[in-house]
């Protein structure tokens, strides 16, 4: 039952950025960074429902498989992962962009989005790199 309590809080709005900005506040205070970001923040961002950096829509329901979230569930992303959850360095994304992201800037996940899609199209080979 307080499974699927918790479970219901993320498909909410409300339940969903307070679940967020508690985790970024952990995370921040375990590394030692500034979380000054907001509730009021987190949720205007929610409310506005698409990824700053792909416009994709958010989804709030949970990924498949256990544990996992959806690809385009929103996440708390530090623009500069040395600093922390400011409203001037921190962005709400999908998660997917989150994880490509990791510890590299936006401008990396691009040039590694352009690599990909060149390969799928067709343009890049990966074998040797070489653009036809």
């Amino acid at each position: 039952m307080r499974r699927e309590r918790n479970l219901a809080r993320h498909v909410t709005l409300n339940g969903r950025a307070r679940n967020m900005l508690a985790n970024a506040r952990r995370r921040a205070n375990y590394a030692g960074f500034e979380c000054s970001v907001t509730l009021a923040w987190v949720r205007a961002r929610l409310e506005a429902g698409r990824c700053a950096r792909t416009g994709k829509r958010f989804v709030l329901e949970a990924g498949k498989g256990a544990g996992r979230p959806h690809p385009f569930a929103p996440s708390l992303d530090r623009i500069d992962p040395a600093f922390g959850y400011t409203p001037d360095n921190t962005q709400v994304v999908c998660w997917q962009y989150n994880l490509a992201k990791g510890t590299f800037t936006d401008a990396d996940v691009v040039r590694f989005a352009r690599a990909v899609i060149d390969v799928a199209e067709g343009r890049l080979d990966p074998a040797t790199g070489i653009y036809t």
